[in-house]
C-alpha cells in the first residue's frame, strides 16, 4: 500500500540470519524516533528496528518457502517415477539418472507360464518352445531374461522322485535376440514330469525374470 507519510520503504536485508529474540519492545518510557542522520540503528531509529528485524524474518521466510517448494516439486516429480503392477506376474519401473542414457526408467518384470496339465507327463515337453508376453512392453530394450522351472515340493511322485525330476530336468533357455515384447523359451531334450493339477507333484511351470528399460 501507499506510505501515507511518506516514500521511503525499508529494504530486506538478504544476509538476514535467522535469530530468535531479536524483535524487542519499544516501552511506553522509550523515546520516539524515526529515521534520520545520526539516529540510533545505523540511521533507521528507534521505531523502525523491530520494522526492519520483521521485514527480514519474512524476506527469509520467503526465500526459504520458495526453496521448500522447488524440492517439493522434485520429490514429487521422483516419487512419480517409481511404478509398479505386483502378482504372480508383475512389473516394477524405477526412474534413474544413467550416466551414459540420462534419465531412463529401469523396468523389472517377472511372471510364469503355467505347465499344469499340458501333458500326460513323459517326454511331451522335450525339445519344444513357449512363446509369451512379458505385462508390458520394455519401451526401449531388454536386456536380461531368465528362466527358471518350477516344481511342487512334494516327496514322492507316481512315477519319479522330485530329486531325480530335478536332476535329470532339461535345460530351458531363451531364444536370441531378445525383443521388448514377444520371446520364447526352448525346451532341451529330456522326460519331463508335468503336474496334472495344482496339487499333483511335477512341474509346474516356467518362471521368468526380465531387466531392461
Amino acid at each position: 500500500m501507499s506510505n501515507p507519510t511518506g516514500s521511503t520503504y525499508l529494504q530486506a536485508n538478504n544476509t538476514y540470519t535467522w535469530a530468535d529474540g531479536d524483535i524487542y519492545e519499544i516501552p511506553q518510557t522509550d523515546q520516539v524516533e524515526g529515521a534520520a542522520t545520526g539516529a540510533s540503528f545505523s540511521g533507521l531509529g528507534v521505531d523502525n528496528q523491530p520494522h526492519q528485524v520483521l521485514l527480514n524474518k519474512i524476506q527469509l521466510t520467503h526465500k526459504n518457502q520458495i526453496t521448500d517448494e522447488a524440492n517439493i516439486s522434485t520429490l514429487l516429480t521422483f516419487k512419480s517415477l517409481f511404478t509398479s503392477l505386483v502378482g504372480v506376474s508383475g512389473y516394477f519401473k524405477v526412474g534413474v539418472q544413467d550416466s551414459v542414457k540420462g534419465q531412463i526408467d529401469v523396468v523389472v518384470q517377472w511372471g510364469t507360464i503355467s505347465l499344469i496339465g499340458q501333458t500326460g507327463g513323459g517326454d511331451q515337453l522335450a525339445q519344444s518352445t513357449f512363446t509369451f508376453n512379458f505385462p508390458i512392453a520394455f519401451p526401449n530394450a531388454i536386456w536380461v531374461l531368465y528362466p527358471y522351472w518350477q516344481v511342487n515340493n512334494q516327496a514322492e511322485s507316481q512315477h519319479t522322485t522330485v530329486q531325480t525330476l530335478i536332476a535329470g530336468i532339461p535345460l530351458i533357455v531363451p531364444l536370441t535376440p531378445l525383443a521388448k515384447q514377444g520371446n520364447t523359451f526352448g525346451i532341451g531334450s529330456a522326460t519331463i514330469e508335468t503336474a496334472q493339477n495344482a496339487s499333483d507333484d511335477g512341474i509346474t511351470g516356467i518362471g521368468w525374470w526380465a531387466l531392461g528399460y
